[in-house]
């Protein structure tokens, strides 16, 4: 009996480490990625390319641990760039 509890908690542990690692990678990259739309175009894409494949990867990895905590981090992964493009746009019209 404890040792399943303890597995439990383990399982939880790992699940909200995974999605707090996400959370961070995502912002990093997301970071990183828009200061290069401003820069270079050529660039962009290729990094573009690069994000979209680690993202891949570790999509597969977490989906493999489970499907609840892989769908936490598709919609973590979906939420940055949402949030970027909202708060863009809105300081595109304060300036206009």
């Amino acid at each position: 009996m404890y040792l399943n509890m303890m597995s439990m908690d383990n399982e939880i542990f790992w699940g909200t480490l995974l999605i707090i690692i996400s959370l961070i990678m995502g912002s990093l990259a997301w970071v990183v990625f828009s200061s290069l739309i401003r820069n270079n175009k050529k660039k962009r894409y290729i990094y573009l390319l690069l994000l979209l494949g680690v993202a891949v990867i570790s999509l597969k990895n977490v989906f493999n641990y489970s499907s609840i905590v892989g769908w936490i981090v598709v919609f973590i992964y979906f939420i940055i760039p949402l949030t970027d493009f909202i708060f863009r746009h809105a300081r595109k019209r304060e300036l206009n």
